[in-house]
């Protein structure tokens, strides 16, 4: 290979390693935000959002790893959001990590897809 490849490969590494870390640094500011929110007005206005979820089959995601949990929501209070999983364990996520949630999608059918791309 010619070294103009090389250092168009090593560039591209470069490029995607910055793109990584300034996404988490994002999230971390998010997360950092909405601890202060809280602290300030004592209650986290995010409990309210999350509360529509409830009895609902969710994917979770967390900000930091990009991690999801997915399961049914059962409760939201003190910035905890309960969730069981299929296999009936309970699961609690703390939701100053939570960056996004949404309701398992369906086909036309009703049933639940196989694969979901995010």
């Amino acid at each position: 290979m010619s070294p103009a490849l090389y250092s168009c490969f090593f560039l591209m590494l470069v490029v995607l390693f910055l793109v990584l870390q300034q996404r988490r640094r994002q999230a971390y500011v998010r997360i950092q935000h909405l601890r202060a929110a809280r602290k300030k007005g004592g209650m986290n206005p995010m409990n309210e959002i999350f509360e529509r979820f409830i009895g609902k089959d969710c994917l979770i995601y967390s900000g930091l790893n990009g991690e999801s949990t997915q399961g049914v929501v059962e409760g939201v209070a003190d910035n905890w959001l309960q969730v069981r999983r299929k296999s009936g364990e309970q699961e609690l996520v703390s939701l100053d990590f939570v960056s996004r949630i949404r309701e398992y999608p369906v086909n036309k059918k009703g049933k639940k897809k196989d694969i979901v791309l995010d």
